[in-house]
This record gives C-alpha cells, sequence and structure tokens, in this order.
C-alpha cells in the first residue's frame, strides 16, 4: 500500500516538473523573442517544430501580447496542424523561399517544408509596430499553385 502511495506521488511530481519545464522553455522563448529579428524568430520555430510541431506555434506567438485574445484560433490551427502533420510522416528540413516587406514596419516570410509525404507552404507575418518584431499571423497549406505563377510566370 506504501508503494502505490509513492508512486501516486511521483506521477504528480512528474506532471509538476514537466509543466514546469515547459512553462520554462516558453517563458524563456518569450524573453528571447522580444529582440529576435523574423530571420530568429523563423529559424526558432524551426528548431522547436522539429521536436514538437504544437508547441512552435506557441513558441510563434509568444512575444505578442494580444495573441491571447485569439487563444480559440491558435488552439484550432494547432489541432489542425497535428492532424496534417500525421499524415505528412516526419518532418525533413525547411527552406524560406520568399521574403516579402510591406514598407518598414510589415514583413512576411514563404517557407516550403519538407515531409516524407508532402511538403507544406507555411508563410509567417511579423509587424514592427516600435522596436520589437511582433508575430502577427501564421498560415499553411500545400498549395504551391500561386508561387510558382509568381517566380516563373506558370502554374503547373
Amino acid at each position: 500500500m506504501y508503494t502505490h502511495y509513492a508512486s501516486a506521488d511521483m506521477s504528480s511530481l512528474w506532471k509538476s516538473l514537466h509543466f514546469g519545464l515547459w512553462f520554462l522553455v516558453l517563458l524563456v522563448t518569450a524573453s528571447q523573442a522580444q529582440a529576435q529579428s523574423p530571420e530568429e524568430q523563423v529559424q526558432r520555430f524551426f528548431e522547436v517544430y522539429a521536436a514538437q510541431a504544437e508547441v512552435a506555434v506557441d513558441t510563434f506567438f509568444t512575444n505578442n501580447p494580444y495573441i491571447e485574445n485569439n487563444r480559440e484560433a491558435v488552439d484550432g490551427l494547432k489541432t489542425q496542424l497535428r492532424d496534417v502533420l500525421g499524415l505528412l510522416g516526419p518532418f525533413r528540413g525547411y527552406e524560406v523561399v520568399a521574403v516579402r516587406p510591406l514598407g518598414e514596419r510589415l514583413v512576411n516570410y514563404i517557407v516550403v517544408v519538407g515531409h516524407d509525404r508532402q511538403p507544406l507552404r507555411f508563410s509567417f507575418t511579423f509587424y514592427r509596430p516600435q522596436d520589437a518584431w511582433l508575430a502577427q499571423d501564421f498560415r499553411y497549406n500545400d498549395d504551391f499553385t500561386n508561387d510558382f505563377e509568381q517566380v516563373g510566370g506558370y502554374a503547373p
């Protein structure tokens, strides 16, 4: 009977430690993201994405204090991404294929993300209201038609 209580206590201790570690990772990431350029934020996203895609989405938005107002949308995006990635297989790397500024305060990165079955197209948008670049928008799809039209003037 003593062992049962000890293992229950250990289980709860492990859960607390796990939560505490993820909280610490998000806190450190948030403080680092404040001073990071968009390029560094994209790089950091994929460092986390390689291990845990859903956590990468949260990591991406940690530097934007306004995202909490839209938490349901972020959670829905994470669920959809998890489902899609289950079909595509392991992550095989990424390549930034376009960086499109719109003035001095807004920039969009288009990234081809490799998986075993097929690639995805990720779009990251950043906004700089003052000194720091904030994560503004993240989208993904598997439609590269517009990209081919822009690059080569044709659609496959």
